[in-house]
Protein backbone atom coordinates (compact mmCIF):
# COMPACT_ATOMS: atom_id res chain seq x y z
CA UNK A 1 0.00 0.00 0.00
CA UNK A 2 1.05 3.56 -0.25
CA UNK A 3 0.85 4.34 3.19
CA UNK A 4 3.88 1.95 3.82
CA UNK A 5 5.88 4.11 2.57
CA UNK A 6 5.13 7.81 4.19
CA UNK A 7 7.36 7.91 7.26
CA UNK A 8 6.75 10.57 9.80
CA UNK A 9 8.54 13.65 9.53
CA UNK A 10 11.77 14.23 11.33
CA UNK A 11 12.05 16.05 14.09
CA UNK A 12 7.58 16.43 14.17
CA UNK A 13 4.96 14.83 16.19
CA UNK A 14 1.70 14.10 14.58
CA UNK A 15 -1.12 16.36 16.00
CA UNK A 16 -4.69 14.64 17.58
CA UNK A 17 -7.63 16.29 16.13
CA UNK A 18 -8.43 18.01 19.33
CA UNK A 19 -5.37 19.41 19.79
CA UNK A 20 -5.84 21.92 16.44
CA UNK A 21 -7.37 24.89 17.84
CA UNK A 22 -10.06 26.18 15.03
CA UNK A 23 -11.46 29.55 14.57
CA UNK A 24 -8.44 31.29 16.21
CA UNK A 25 -4.77 32.04 15.67
CA UNK A 26 -2.92 28.99 15.51
CA UNK A 27 0.07 28.99 18.25
CA UNK A 28 2.58 26.93 16.00
CA UNK A 29 3.82 26.01 12.70
CA UNK A 30 1.49 22.40 11.47
CA UNK A 31 2.91 20.62 8.72
CA UNK A 32 1.47 17.58 6.60
CA UNK A 33 3.05 14.32 6.42
CA UNK A 34 6.15 15.45 4.17
CA UNK A 35 7.01 18.05 6.39
CA UNK A 36 5.99 20.83 4.02
CA UNK A 37 4.41 23.07 6.22
CA UNK A 38 0.25 23.19 5.96
CA UNK A 39 -0.28 26.74 8.02
CA UNK A 40 1.72 29.16 9.21
CA UNK A 41 1.80 30.15 13.06
CA UNK A 42 -0.68 32.94 13.42
CA UNK A 43 -3.04 32.05 10.72
CA UNK A 44 -6.70 31.08 11.79
CA UNK A 45 -7.56 27.85 10.85
CA UNK A 46 -10.92 26.98 10.51
CA UNK A 47 -12.93 23.91 10.08
CA UNK A 48 -13.30 24.64 5.32
CA UNK A 49 -9.60 24.59 5.49
CA UNK A 50 -9.38 20.80 6.73
CA UNK A 51 -12.09 19.90 4.35
CA UNK A 52 -10.87 21.73 1.45
CA UNK A 53 -7.33 19.99 1.81
CA UNK A 54 -9.00 16.65 3.27
CA UNK A 55 -6.46 14.56 1.76
CA UNK A 56 -3.15 16.13 3.56
CA UNK A 57 -5.22 16.30 6.46
CA UNK A 58 -6.12 12.42 6.28
CA UNK A 59 -2.45 11.63 5.74
CA UNK A 60 -1.71 13.61 9.27
CA UNK A 61 -0.91 16.80 10.45
CA UNK A 62 2.44 17.51 12.45
CA UNK A 63 3.55 19.73 15.21
CA UNK A 64 7.10 20.72 16.72
CA UNK A 65 7.07 19.46 19.85
CA UNK A 66 8.69 22.05 21.46
CA UNK A 67 5.41 23.59 20.87
CA UNK A 68 3.27 21.31 23.10
CA UNK A 69 3.54 22.78 26.28
CA UNK A 70 2.40 25.97 24.30
CA UNK A 71 -0.49 24.09 22.33
CA UNK A 72 -2.02 22.90 25.68
CA UNK A 73 -1.78 25.96 27.16
CA UNK A 74 -3.85 27.16 24.09
CA UNK A 75 -6.44 24.50 24.20
CA UNK A 76 -7.10 25.04 27.67
CA UNK A 77 -7.64 28.68 27.10
CA UNK A 78 -10.34 27.89 24.39
CA UNK A 79 -13.15 29.84 26.45
CA UNK A 80 -13.99 33.31 25.35
CA UNK A 81 -14.35 35.75 27.77
CA UNK A 82 -16.78 38.88 27.27
CA UNK A 83 -15.19 42.23 28.21
CA UNK A 84 -18.21 43.47 28.41
CA UNK A 85 -19.48 41.53 31.66
CA UNK A 86 -16.45 43.00 33.69
CA UNK A 87 -17.20 46.04 35.58
CA UNK A 88 -15.05 49.14 36.28
CA UNK A 89 -12.58 49.05 38.97
CA UNK A 90 -11.97 45.89 38.24
CA UNK A 91 -7.68 44.86 37.90
CA UNK A 92 -6.92 42.49 35.42
CA UNK A 93 -4.68 39.51 37.11
CA UNK A 94 -4.11 38.21 33.50
CA UNK A 95 -2.96 39.63 29.67
CA UNK A 96 -6.11 40.27 27.42
CA UNK A 97 -6.09 39.52 23.97
CA UNK A 98 -8.54 39.52 21.44
CA UNK A 99 -9.96 36.47 19.02
CA UNK A 100 -6.69 37.17 16.65
CA UNK A 101 -4.43 37.41 19.20
CA UNK A 102 -3.59 41.11 19.59
CA UNK A 103 -3.17 42.59 23.13
CA UNK A 104 -6.22 44.35 24.24
CA UNK A 105 -5.08 44.88 27.78
CA UNK A 106 -2.54 44.28 29.87
CA UNK A 107 -2.18 42.31 33.15
CA UNK A 108 -2.43 44.90 36.55
CA UNK A 109 -4.78 47.57 34.38
CA UNK A 110 -7.65 48.77 35.93
CA UNK A 111 -10.49 48.48 33.88
CA UNK A 112 -12.47 52.05 33.63
CA UNK A 113 -15.87 53.06 32.10
CA UNK A 114 -14.68 54.06 28.59
CA UNK A 115 -12.17 50.82 27.87
CA UNK A 116 -15.06 49.11 28.25
CA UNK A 117 -17.37 51.00 26.28
CA UNK A 118 -14.84 51.16 23.15
CA UNK A 119 -14.69 47.39 23.73
CA UNK A 120 -17.94 46.24 24.80
CA UNK A 121 -18.82 43.70 21.91
CA UNK A 122 -15.18 42.16 21.68
CA UNK A 123 -15.25 38.66 22.06
CA UNK A 124 -11.26 38.13 23.70
CA UNK A 125 -9.22 35.52 26.03
CA UNK A 126 -7.18 35.32 28.86
CA UNK A 127 -3.41 35.32 28.21
CA UNK A 128 -3.19 32.95 25.16
CA UNK A 129 0.76 31.77 25.07
CA UNK A 130 2.92 33.30 22.12
CA UNK A 131 4.48 31.03 19.57
CA UNK A 132 8.24 30.46 19.97
CA UNK A 133 10.19 32.48 18.50
CA UNK A 134 11.88 31.11 14.97
CA UNK A 135 15.21 31.64 14.01
CA UNK A 136 15.65 34.24 10.95
CA UNK A 137 16.05 31.30 8.20
CA UNK A 138 13.46 29.20 9.63
CA UNK A 139 11.27 32.47 9.32
CA UNK A 140 12.25 32.89 5.59
CA UNK A 141 11.65 29.49 4.65
CA UNK A 142 8.29 29.42 6.20
CA UNK A 143 7.63 32.24 3.90
CA UNK A 144 8.80 30.77 0.87
CA UNK A 145 7.00 27.60 1.48
CA UNK A 146 3.74 30.20 1.16
CA UNK A 147 3.33 30.53 -2.42
CA UNK A 148 1.14 33.72 -3.18
CA UNK A 149 -0.47 32.10 -6.12
CA UNK A 150 -1.69 28.74 -4.25
CA UNK A 151 -2.86 31.30 -0.98
CA UNK A 152 -4.95 33.41 -4.10
CA UNK A 153 -6.32 30.11 -5.24
CA UNK A 154 -7.07 28.76 -1.98
CA UNK A 155 -8.69 31.70 -0.96
CA UNK A 156 -11.28 31.73 -4.76
CA UNK A 157 -11.62 28.07 -3.81
CA UNK A 158 -12.88 28.67 -0.53
CA UNK A 159 -15.10 31.96 -1.51
CA UNK A 160 -17.07 29.90 -4.06
CA UNK A 161 -17.68 26.47 -1.57
CA UNK A 162 -19.03 29.35 0.76
CA UNK A 163 -21.40 30.78 -1.66
CA UNK A 164 -22.00 27.64 -3.36
CA UNK A 165 -22.74 26.01 0.31
CA UNK A 166 -25.80 23.77 0.84
CA UNK A 167 -27.36 26.58 2.94
CA UNK A 168 -27.21 29.23 -0.02
CA UNK A 169 -28.03 26.92 -3.10
CA UNK A 170 -31.91 25.74 -1.26
CA UNK A 171 -32.94 29.26 -0.51
CA UNK A 172 -31.80 30.35 -4.16
CA UNK A 173 -34.12 27.34 -5.01
CA UNK A 174 -36.97 28.30 -3.11
CA UNK A 175 -37.10 31.89 -4.46
CA UNK A 176 -39.79 31.70 -6.06
CA UNK A 177 -42.40 30.34 -3.47
CA UNK A 178 -40.39 32.74 -1.10
CA UNK A 179 -41.02 35.79 -3.02
CA UNK A 180 -44.67 37.22 -3.36
CA UNK A 181 -46.12 37.78 -6.62
CA UNK A 182 -48.29 40.83 -5.13
CA UNK A 183 -46.10 43.86 -4.07
CA UNK A 184 -47.67 46.21 -2.44
CA UNK A 185 -48.23 49.67 -3.45
CA UNK A 186 -46.71 52.63 -0.86
CA UNK A 187 -50.43 54.24 0.22
CA UNK A 188 -49.53 57.61 0.58
CA UNK A 189 -53.07 58.39 2.26
CA UNK A 190 -52.34 55.30 4.60
CA UNK A 191 -54.12 56.31 7.85
CA UNK A 192 -51.91 55.36 10.99
CA UNK A 193 -52.11 55.97 14.60
CA UNK A 194 -49.94 58.80 16.10
CA UNK A 195 -49.64 60.44 19.77
CA UNK A 196 -49.25 63.48 20.98
CA UNK A 197 -46.00 65.25 21.71
CA UNK A 198 -45.87 64.49 24.97
CA UNK A 199 -47.01 60.76 24.47
CA UNK A 200 -44.58 60.60 21.76
CA UNK A 201 -41.61 61.88 23.94
CA UNK A 202 -42.19 59.37 26.67
CA UNK A 203 -42.55 56.48 24.19
CA UNK A 204 -39.11 57.85 22.65
CA UNK A 205 -37.37 57.58 26.36
CA UNK A 206 -39.19 54.23 26.80
CA UNK A 207 -38.50 52.87 23.14
CA UNK A 208 -34.51 53.59 24.03
CA UNK A 209 -34.46 50.80 26.05
CA UNK A 210 -35.71 48.60 23.79
CA UNK A 211 -33.15 49.63 21.29
CA UNK A 212 -29.74 48.81 23.57
CA UNK A 213 -31.59 45.87 24.71
CA UNK A 214 -31.93 44.91 20.86
CA UNK A 215 -28.03 45.73 20.27
CA UNK A 216 -27.16 43.34 23.34
CA UNK A 217 -29.76 40.49 21.97
CA UNK A 218 -27.98 40.49 18.84
CA UNK A 219 -24.22 40.76 20.11
CA UNK A 220 -24.82 37.70 22.60
CA UNK A 221 -26.01 35.77 19.49
CA UNK A 222 -22.94 36.79 17.47
CA UNK A 223 -20.75 35.47 20.13
CA UNK A 224 -22.56 32.38 20.61
CA UNK A 225 -22.36 31.51 16.86
CA UNK A 226 -18.19 32.16 16.96
CA UNK A 227 -18.34 30.03 20.16
CA UNK A 228 -19.74 27.48 18.12
CA UNK A 229 -23.02 27.23 20.10
CA UNK A 230 -26.72 27.04 18.78
CA UNK A 231 -27.64 30.32 17.59
CA UNK A 232 -30.06 31.34 20.28
CA UNK A 233 -32.70 33.48 17.60
CA UNK A 234 -36.05 33.09 19.84
CA UNK A 235 -34.89 36.22 21.85
CA UNK A 236 -34.28 38.55 18.78
CA UNK A 237 -37.37 37.29 17.72
CA UNK A 238 -39.41 38.13 20.01
CA UNK A 239 -37.66 41.43 20.46
CA UNK A 240 -38.70 42.45 16.90
CA UNK A 241 -42.17 42.29 17.32
CA UNK A 242 -41.83 43.94 20.79
CA UNK A 243 -40.34 46.94 18.70
CA UNK A 244 -42.71 46.84 15.98
CA UNK A 245 -45.43 47.13 18.33
CA UNK A 246 -43.56 50.02 20.24
CA UNK A 247 -42.95 51.71 16.48
CA UNK A 248 -47.03 51.12 15.72
CA UNK A 249 -48.30 53.56 18.01
CA UNK A 250 -46.57 56.33 16.00
CA UNK A 251 -44.57 56.57 12.62
CA UNK A 252 -42.24 58.90 13.93
CA UNK A 253 -41.35 56.66 16.60
CA UNK A 254 -39.01 54.61 14.51
CA UNK A 255 -36.59 57.80 13.32
CA UNK A 256 -36.61 58.77 16.95
CA UNK A 257 -34.79 56.18 18.53
CA UNK A 258 -32.18 55.91 15.79
CA UNK A 259 -28.86 56.50 17.52
CA UNK A 260 -26.65 58.33 14.95
CA UNK A 261 -23.60 58.49 17.52
CA UNK A 262 -19.70 58.06 17.03
CA UNK A 263 -19.69 53.66 17.92
CA UNK A 264 -16.06 51.68 17.19
CA UNK A 265 -15.15 48.47 15.89
CA UNK A 266 -17.75 45.86 16.38
CA UNK A 267 -20.24 48.02 18.36
CA UNK A 268 -21.05 49.92 15.33
CA UNK A 269 -21.98 46.34 13.71
CA UNK A 270 -24.40 45.96 16.52
CA UNK A 271 -26.07 49.94 16.56
CA UNK A 272 -26.10 49.72 12.85
CA UNK A 273 -27.70 46.71 12.65
CA UNK A 274 -30.43 47.86 15.02
CA UNK A 275 -31.00 51.39 12.66
CA UNK A 276 -31.34 49.06 9.38
CA UNK A 277 -34.05 47.49 11.34
CA UNK A 278 -35.97 50.47 12.35
CA UNK A 279 -35.93 51.72 9.10
CA UNK A 280 -36.98 49.60 7.34
CA UNK A 281 -39.22 48.16 9.54
CA UNK A 282 -41.01 52.06 9.40
CA UNK A 283 -40.60 52.04 5.00
CA UNK A 284 -42.08 48.59 4.43
CA UNK A 285 -45.10 49.65 7.31
CA UNK A 286 -45.65 52.68 5.29
CA UNK A 287 -45.69 50.48 1.50
CA UNK A 288 -48.62 47.92 3.03
CA UNK A 289 -46.76 44.96 3.82
CA UNK A 290 -48.42 43.07 6.27
CA UNK A 291 -47.42 42.40 10.03
CA UNK A 292 -45.96 39.09 9.53
CA UNK A 293 -43.57 40.68 6.47
CA UNK A 294 -42.23 43.57 8.24
CA UNK A 295 -41.97 41.36 11.33
CA UNK A 296 -39.36 38.77 8.86
CA UNK A 297 -38.00 42.36 7.80
CA UNK A 298 -37.00 43.08 10.85
CA UNK A 299 -35.52 40.35 11.67
CA UNK A 300 -33.26 39.76 9.34
CA UNK A 301 -32.21 43.66 9.09
CA UNK A 302 -31.77 42.88 12.94
CA UNK A 303 -29.29 39.95 11.67
CA UNK A 304 -28.14 40.61 8.22
CA UNK A 305 -24.64 41.52 9.31
CA UNK A 306 -24.17 38.41 11.58
CA UNK A 307 -21.60 37.32 9.16
CA UNK A 308 -19.32 40.07 9.10
CA UNK A 309 -17.38 39.08 12.41
CA UNK A 310 -16.06 36.01 10.19
CA UNK A 311 -14.22 38.49 8.02
CA UNK A 312 -11.28 39.30 9.81
CA UNK A 313 -11.09 42.75 12.19
CA UNK A 314 -7.93 44.63 10.25
CA UNK A 315 -9.74 44.22 6.82
CA UNK A 316 -13.90 44.85 8.36
CA UNK A 317 -12.54 47.80 10.45
CA UNK A 318 -10.17 48.99 7.69
CA UNK A 319 -10.07 53.22 7.95
CA UNK A 320 -8.80 52.95 3.93
CA UNK A 321 -10.04 51.69 0.48
CA UNK A 322 -10.36 47.59 0.15
CA UNK A 323 -7.89 45.82 -1.98
CA UNK A 324 -9.86 43.20 -4.97
CA UNK A 325 -8.97 40.38 -2.71
CA UNK A 326 -10.23 42.34 0.82
CA UNK A 327 -13.19 43.45 -0.82
CA UNK A 328 -14.07 39.61 -1.70
CA UNK A 329 -13.71 38.56 1.78
CA UNK A 330 -16.51 41.36 2.67
CA UNK A 331 -18.84 40.44 -0.07
CA UNK A 332 -19.37 36.50 1.29
CA UNK A 333 -20.85 37.73 4.48
CA UNK A 334 -23.88 37.30 3.35
CA UNK A 335 -23.45 33.39 2.94
CA UNK A 336 -21.53 33.66 6.59
CA UNK A 337 -24.57 34.76 7.78
CA UNK A 338 -26.90 32.21 6.97
CA UNK A 339 -24.42 29.75 7.34
CA UNK A 340 -24.50 30.84 11.07
CA UNK A 341 -28.64 31.13 11.62
CA UNK A 342 -30.08 28.59 9.25
CA UNK A 343 -30.17 26.09 12.10
CA UNK A 344 -32.17 28.57 14.21
CA UNK A 345 -35.54 27.39 14.58
CA UNK A 346 -36.94 31.01 15.14
CA UNK A 347 -35.98 32.57 11.85
CA UNK A 348 -37.76 31.66 8.21
CA UNK A 349 -36.94 31.27 5.24
CA UNK A 350 -38.13 34.25 3.91
CA UNK A 351 -35.92 36.05 6.71
CA UNK A 352 -32.84 34.15 5.64
CA UNK A 353 -33.19 35.02 2.01
CA UNK A 354 -33.93 38.64 2.59
CA UNK A 355 -30.87 38.99 4.42
CA UNK A 356 -28.72 36.86 2.19
CA UNK A 357 -29.95 39.72 -0.53
CA UNK A 358 -30.05 42.82 1.53
CA UNK A 359 -26.67 43.89 -0.24
CA UNK A 360 -27.75 42.98 -3.54
CA UNK A 361 -28.25 46.06 -6.15
CA UNK A 362 -30.98 46.27 -9.11
CA UNK A 363 -28.24 46.73 -11.30
CA UNK A 364 -26.51 43.78 -10.57
CA UNK A 365 -23.48 45.22 -8.78
CA UNK A 366 -24.36 44.21 -5.67
CA UNK A 367 -23.34 41.10 -3.56
CA UNK A 368 -22.71 38.01 -3.65
CA UNK A 369 -24.45 36.73 -6.26
CA UNK A 370 -24.84 39.73 -8.61
CA UNK A 371 -28.48 39.52 -8.99
CA UNK A 372 -30.63 41.48 -11.12
CA UNK A 373 -34.14 43.31 -10.47
CA UNK A 374 -36.05 40.78 -10.69
CA UNK A 375 -34.44 38.32 -9.13
CA UNK A 376 -34.18 40.33 -5.41
CA UNK A 377 -36.61 39.87 -3.00
CA UNK A 378 -39.00 42.84 -2.46
CA UNK A 379 -38.17 43.17 0.88
CA UNK A 380 -34.76 42.85 0.40
CA UNK A 381 -34.87 45.86 -1.79
CA UNK A 382 -36.04 48.02 1.34
CA UNK A 383 -33.34 46.74 3.71
CA UNK A 384 -30.61 47.69 1.05
CA UNK A 385 -32.22 51.31 1.08
CA UNK A 386 -32.39 51.33 5.06
CA UNK A 387 -28.93 50.27 5.17
CA UNK A 388 -27.57 52.74 2.68
CA UNK A 389 -29.47 55.77 4.38
CA UNK A 390 -28.27 54.55 7.96
CA UNK A 391 -24.74 53.74 6.67
CA UNK A 392 -24.06 57.56 5.81
CA UNK A 393 -25.97 58.95 8.58
CA UNK A 394 -23.34 57.89 11.36
CA UNK A 395 -20.42 58.48 11.97
CA UNK A 396 -17.11 56.04 10.99
CA UNK A 397 -13.50 56.56 11.55
CA UNK A 398 -12.34 57.25 7.93
CA UNK A 399 -15.28 59.88 7.35
CA UNK A 400 -18.09 62.54 8.86
CA UNK A 401 -21.28 61.74 8.95
CA UNK A 402 -23.96 62.77 6.98
CA UNK A 403 -27.43 65.09 8.01
CA UNK A 404 -30.36 63.25 7.38
CA UNK A 405 -30.91 64.98 4.61
CA UNK A 406 -28.36 64.07 2.48
CA UNK A 407 -28.92 60.84 3.69
CA UNK A 408 -32.32 60.91 1.55
CA UNK A 409 -30.32 62.49 -1.65
CA UNK A 410 -27.87 59.47 -1.37
CA UNK A 411 -30.91 57.02 -1.36
CA UNK A 412 -32.15 59.50 -4.47
CA UNK A 413 -29.08 59.24 -6.38
CA UNK A 414 -28.64 55.56 -5.80
CA UNK A 415 -32.14 55.03 -7.52
CA UNK A 416 -31.36 57.13 -10.29
CA UNK A 417 -28.78 55.32 -11.19
CA UNK A 418 -30.24 51.84 -10.92
CA UNK A 419 -29.06 50.60 -7.60
CA UNK A 420 -31.78 51.23 -5.41
CA UNK A 421 -35.56 49.81 -6.72
CA UNK A 422 -37.60 53.19 -7.97
CA UNK A 423 -40.67 52.16 -6.07
CA UNK A 424 -38.82 51.92 -2.98
CA UNK A 425 -37.40 54.92 -2.99
CA UNK A 426 -40.11 57.13 -3.58
CA UNK A 427 -41.90 55.26 -0.83
CA UNK A 428 -38.57 55.73 1.34
CA UNK A 429 -39.09 59.81 0.52
CA UNK A 430 -42.97 59.55 1.61
CA UNK A 431 -42.39 57.73 4.67
CA UNK A 432 -39.12 59.70 5.57
CA UNK A 433 -39.44 62.73 4.11
CA UNK A 434 -36.75 64.82 2.88
CA UNK A 435 -35.85 66.09 6.25
CA UNK A 436 -36.47 62.78 8.38
CA UNK A 437 -37.90 62.74 11.84
CA UNK A 438 -35.10 63.93 14.19
CA UNK A 439 -33.11 66.00 11.78
CA UNK A 440 -32.72 70.04 13.15
CA UNK A 441 -33.42 72.51 10.25
CA UNK A 442 -33.61 76.50 9.99
CA UNK A 443 -36.71 78.17 8.47
CA UNK A 444 -37.43 80.74 6.30
CA UNK A 445 -37.47 83.26 9.44
CA UNK A 446 -34.67 82.03 10.85
CA UNK A 447 -35.59 80.53 14.03
CA UNK A 448 -34.70 76.54 14.59
CA UNK A 449 -36.70 73.59 14.43
CA UNK A 450 -36.44 69.86 14.93
CA UNK A 451 -38.76 67.42 12.89
CA UNK A 452 -41.17 65.78 14.69
CA UNK A 453 -43.34 63.93 12.03
CA UNK A 454 -42.98 63.69 8.41
CA UNK A 455 -45.91 64.87 5.82
CA UNK A 456 -46.32 62.14 3.16
CA UNK A 457 -48.08 64.44 0.89
CA UNK A 458 -45.58 67.34 1.33
CA UNK A 459 -42.08 65.45 2.07
CA UNK A 460 -40.60 69.13 1.87
CA UNK A 461 -42.95 70.37 4.36
CA UNK A 462 -42.83 68.03 7.97
CA UNK A 463 -44.21 69.44 11.21
CA UNK A 464 -41.46 70.64 13.37
CA UNK A 465 -41.18 71.39 17.09
CA UNK A 466 -39.43 74.99 17.24
CA UNK A 467 -36.24 75.26 19.68
CA UNK A 468 -36.17 78.05 22.55
CA UNK A 469 -33.18 80.02 22.34
CA UNK A 470 -31.00 77.27 24.70
CA UNK A 471 -31.36 74.90 22.23
CA UNK A 472 -34.42 73.07 24.55
CA UNK A 473 -37.58 72.16 22.36
CA UNK A 474 -40.70 73.92 23.19
CA UNK A 475 -44.19 71.90 23.07
CA UNK A 476 -45.72 73.56 20.42
CA UNK A 477 -45.53 71.81 16.74
CA UNK A 478 -46.16 73.31 13.71
CA UNK A 479 -47.28 71.94 10.38
CA UNK A 480 -44.87 73.28 7.50
CA UNK A 481 -47.23 72.73 4.82
CA UNK A 482 -50.07 74.72 6.24
CA UNK A 483 -50.85 78.22 4.25
CA UNK A 484 -48.22 81.05 5.63
CA UNK A 485 -46.15 78.61 7.68
CA UNK A 486 -42.37 79.32 7.12
CA UNK A 487 -40.32 77.27 4.65
CA UNK A 488 -37.27 75.55 5.39
CA UNK A 489 -33.62 76.95 4.46
CA UNK A 490 -31.33 74.88 5.33
CA UNK A 491 -31.03 71.78 7.36
CA UNK A 492 -28.28 71.48 10.08
CA UNK A 493 -26.13 69.06 12.27
CA UNK A 494 -26.76 69.26 16.26
CA UNK A 495 -24.00 71.06 16.92
CA UNK A 496 -25.00 74.01 14.83
CA UNK A 497 -28.42 74.42 16.88
CA UNK A 498 -26.40 74.19 20.25
CA UNK A 499 -26.54 77.83 21.70
CA UNK A 500 -23.15 80.10 21.30
CA UNK A 501 -23.48 78.96 17.66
Amino acid sequence: METSTWRQPNGLRQLQERELPLGRPLPFHVYDIFGRLFRQSGQTLQATDLRRNRRRVQRGLYVDPTTVPALDAATSSSDPLLLRRMKAGERLEHHIFDEHGRLVQAAGIEVTDRFLRQVRYRTVRLQLPEAPKQSAAATQASSAAIAKPTDKHDQQQHHHHVLHSPAVRDLERMFPQLCPRGIPVPAVHRIRPSLSLKQLRQQTSEGCQFYDLSIDRCAELVHDARRGKAPAVQASYELVAELLMLTNQDPSLAMLLMDLSSMEGGEYLFHHAANVALVAMRLADSMGWSIRDVHALGLAALLQDVGMLDVPDEVRLAPRALSHDERAMIDIHPAYTVSRLRHAPAISHTSLLIALQAHERCDQSGYPRQRDHGTIHPLAKVIHAADTFAAVTCPRPHRPACLPYSGVLTVLQEAKIGRIDHTVARAFVQAVGLFPVGSFVRLADQSLARVFRSNPRHPNQPIVVPLNDDGSETNEEIDLSISGAPAIVAALSEDEVAPGN
